[in-house]
């Protein structure tokens, strides 16, 4: 009886990005190779929220395990730029999905690289009570 009246709402996924003071997005960290088995040509990116990648290095040299690097892409391929802090690395461009309340959504996370982690995210110094 109430099924014909309820009307499903697909939720629309939009862009939200704050902005960026403190830290910039595709800032990431490499991984040991020794300790990981991993191809030569490739590296190992910790991209946050529990997320690895692995990344052909075209032909670029390797970087030393803890590295931070910056990724950018060329020509369909990702090219590595050594940054010389993790300061600004953990900026993330994000997708709401629902807002549970005051202080709490639920995310995507895009990571990078095509990865994306749903998160139930909570707001720091909001006090919705």
């Amino acid at each position: 009886m109430f099924s014909s009246q309820l009307q499903m709402r697909k939720p629309q996924r939009k862009a939200f990005l704050c902005p960026a003071e403190e830290g910039f997005c595709n800032i990431y960290q490499a991984f040991d190779s020794q300790v990981i088995d991993q191809k030569e040509d490739t590296v190992l990116l910790d991209c946050g929220f529990g997320q690895t990648v692995r990344i052909p290095l075209n032909g670029q040299p390797k970087p030393q395990a803890g590295a931070y690097l910056e990724s950018k892409k060329l020509d369909g391929k990702y090219a590595f730029l050594a940054c010389s802090s993790g300061k600004r690395q953990y900026t993330y461009k994000v997708f709401i999905e629902d807002i549970v309340d005051g202080d709490t959504l639920v995310c995507q996370v895009d990571c990078g690289f095509d990865v994306y982690s749903k998160q139930r995210l909570r707001l720091a110094h909001i006090n919705a009570a």
